[in-house]
This record gives structure tokens, C-alpha cells and sequence, in this order.
């Protein structure tokens, strides 16, 4: 009986997951019909994870990337790579994808029409928004293993 509530609920947690996890397909989606702006990149954490001082920073806190951009004489600055790296921010901004955007670089950015302060240096999908699908399908499998009794 314990194996059946227990099954419930990662079958809960695995639903609910999908909410933030299709709200960023939804982004990504989107994003490929944005407007594009240019910006200039104002910082690339490069430099200070290959010094070594990355080290002592929260692994979700420090921003690895920021941009600079202007809409309508308004300036706004952002951090956002892709739409997948709000969840997986480590993992989407290698040191491979960081090498593309140098500090002091102009380059084009996507930016939400509604929301200008939204933007995003890579727009649409990438590997990375697939990921977190993985994870939902092992937690729904395995809730629906305990409830029928193959765990």
C-alpha cells in the first residue's frame, strides 16, 4: 500500500514538473518569431572560470553571460543564453558556447515583442530544452511502476 502512494506521487511531482518545462517549450517556440536587436556583450564569464575563481560562486547564482541592449531609447541589460538555461544554466553555457560571445562583441539578439526585458542570444530550441523531459518520463515510470506492483 505504501508502494502505491509513493507511486502517486512521483507520478505528482513528474505532472507537475511538466508546468515550468512546457512553459519554456512555449518560449522557445516563440522565440524563433521574435524581433532582433543588437547588443553588446557587457561580460563572459570565461576568463574567470578558466582562472579558477568560479570556484567560490553559487553554481546557480553568478551570471555566465550579460548583454546590453536598447528598444525604443530604452536601455535593458540580460543574462539569458537560450530558453532552456533558466533551468539547466550550467549546462546549456559550456565553455565551448561561452567562446562564441567575447566581451565588448555586437551581435543579434531576439528579444519579446510584449515583454522587451525578455530576450534571448540563442533563439528556439536546443538540446538542452529536451533534457528535463527525460527526468519527467523516469519519475512517471517509475510512480506507475510501484503502482502496478513492478517495484
Amino acid at each position: 500500500m505504501e508502494k502505491v502512494y509513493l507511486g502517486w506521487i512521483f507520478i505528482a511531482i513528474g505532472l507537475m514538473s511538466l508546468l515550468p518545462v512546457g512553459y519554456f517549450f512555449i518560449i522557445a517556440l516563440k522565440s524563433k518569431q521574435w524581433p532582433k536587436r543588437m547588443a553588446m556583450i557587457t561580460y563572459n564569464s570565461l576568463a574567470v572560470k578558466k582562472a579558477g575563481y568560479w570556484e567560490g560562486r553559487s553554481l546557480m547564482g553568478g551570471d555566465l553571460i550579460k548583454y546590453r541592449y536598447n528598444i525604443e531609447r530604452v536601455d535593458y541589460e540580460n543574462s539569458q543564453i537560450t530558453a532552456a538555461d533558466i533551468v539547466m544554466k550550467l549546462m546549456v553555457a559550456g565553455d565551448e558556447l561561452l567562446a562564441q560571445f567575447p566581451e565588448k562583441e555586437m551581435l543579434e539578439i531576439s528579444y519579446n515583442p510584449n515583454n522587451p526585458q525578455q530576450s534571448l542570444l540563442i533563439p528556439g530550441f536546443c538540446k538542452w530544452n529536451f533534457l528535463p523531459l527525460i527526468t519527467i518520463t523516469i519519475f512517471i515510470a517509475v510512480g506507475y511502476a510501484l503502482i502496478t506492483g513492478y517495484l
